[in-house]
């Protein structure tokens, strides 16, 4: 449960930060002890070097405002997570565009992804790879500058339809001199869960996984197209 998770982490924060508050108050009331001590029992012809006592007032200070911003800095941390798995929470049942090399094949239908060329190319070439990263098959794509659609019928170079699971494809384009080109992957696909459990939230679509810093688009949407 990603709520419980999240309290025990916001509440075992707060009681390292508790007790490093407590160790300092201590240490803090054990120096002026210590100081107001040796004050009244210094030498009246060779007194301490007030510039020392300075210094250590002015370390215990940096201390305790070192804390102070780590525990700003928390809570700071804290409201960008929750409002970060709030929007996430949102998604649900909306289309998500997404940077994602990866779908998921239904038993039947085609699956589609978009991608972009920096700059026109002189090929370009689609690589299709199942789950265990084995490539089942490719094609030879369009190559101007800018984005281009590339549907995938799921099957391999036999014809033969393949069995339902995740697929990704590579985009392997170069120009006249064999140099590479910037390329990068985009799907779409209605967001169907939204996995809060660990450090990182993540929309689910289909079955794939997606770091919700991937996502660069939503449109409302109420069909499923592609999980």
């Amino acid at each position: 449960m990603p709520e419980v998770a999240g309290t025990q982490n916001a509440q075992a924060q707060a009681s390292q930060q508790s007790k490093a508050r407590v160790g300092l108050a201590d240490n803090y009331e054990t120096f002026l002890t210590l100081l107001t001590t040796q004050l009244a029992n210094q030498d009246p012809l060779d007194p301490q070097d007030s510039q020392e006592f300075v210094s250590q007032l002015t370390a215990f200070t940096g201390v305790e405002q070192q804390i102070a911003l780590k525990e700003s800095m928390d809570s700071l941390l804290q409201l960008q997570s929750t409002s970060l798995q709030m929007n996430a929470v949102g998604f649900m049942g909306q289309k998500a565009i997404v940077l994602n090399d990866k779908l998921s094949l239904g038993e039947d239908g085609d699956l589609t992804w978009t991608y972009n060329l920096a700059r026109e190319a002189d090929e370009t070439t689609v690589k299709v790879y199942d789950d265990k990263d084995r490539l089942v098959n490719e094609y030879d794509a369009q190559t101007g500058a800018g984005a281009h659609d590339f549907t995938w019928d799921g099957k391999n170079e036999k014809g033969q339809r393949l069995p339902e699971g995740v697929y990704r494809i590579e985009i392997v384009s170069k120009d006249a001199e064999g140099n590479a080109i910037e390329t990068d992957t985009r799907t779409e696909g209605v967001v169907t869960g939204v996995d809060l459990s660990g450090s990182q939230v993540y929309v689910e679509i289909g079955e794939t996984k997606i770091p919700l810093g991937l996502v660069v688009g939503i449109k409302s949407s109420t069909t499923n197209t592609n999980s």
